[in-house]
């Protein structure tokens, strides 16, 4: 079965030919910047313009649209499911169901709300907008009967939320979701403190 992909003619020429490397755009630079000095007027002004189409390639999102593409690849088979993310490509492009409780993290509900990242905001939509924590449902089933210490005393406690059951009173995630679920949230919020690329941007956006 074919898979249709769009992108840019930079990022179709990368993907086709390979990622220009770092030192062949310096071994470029330096031959222009050679040749300027030993060509004519007319040479000059060709080599300006040169420059100037080399100046204006944007690398870096060429580079983002390769490792986005590449996470496309990796992942476009994968079930509808609560899934462990080993990478910020498996975060980026991971399916719906595994979005939604992604979106349950309040790191990112807040980044969502001051406009700092995606949200993946393409394949999951926010029912509750600007709460996060205990007022958010899905925080709460993520957060079940986990352990988390409370602020007011240290203390370890285990708080239930009947809110959240269905209306047969069963969860709506098992037990083994919440942990992978957690376990994601770390390594959305490290990617989200490293401050570089946007974990829940299926593009490969920066922060």
């Amino acid at each position: 079965m074919a898979t249709l992909m769009s992108g840019s003619d930079d990022l179709f020429t990368a993907y086709v030919c390979g990622r220009e490397r770092a030192e062949n755009r310096s071994f470029l630079s330096r031959q222009l910047e050679r040749a300027s000095t030993v060509i004519g007027e007319r040479g000059r002004r060709f080599l300006e313009r040169a420059r100037a189409a080399f100046d204006a390639y944007d690398h870096e999102a060429v580079d983002r649209g390769l490792r986005a593409l590449k996470a496309t690849v990796e992942s476009r088979w994968s079930d509808n499911e609560i899934v462990l993310c080993r990478t910020i490509g498996e975060l980026q492009r991971t399916n719906p169901r595994n979005a939604r409780f992604l979106a349950a993290n309040p790191t990112i509900r807040k980044a969502v709300k001051a406009g700092r990242c995606h949200g993946w905001s393409d394949i999951y939509v926010d029912l509750e907008p600007g709460l996060w924590g205990e007022k958010h449902s899905d925080w709460r089933r993520v957060m079940n009967g986990m352990a988390v210490v409370d602020d007011d005393n240290g203390e370890v406690v285990f708080n239930r939320y009947l809110d959240i059951l269905d209306e047969n009173g069963a969860e709506e995630i098992t037990f083994g979701e919440q942990c992978v679920t957690l376990r994601n949230w770390d390594l959305t919020d490290d990617h989200m403190h490293a401050n570089l690329d946007d974990p829940s941007d299926p593009q490969n956006g920066a922060l």
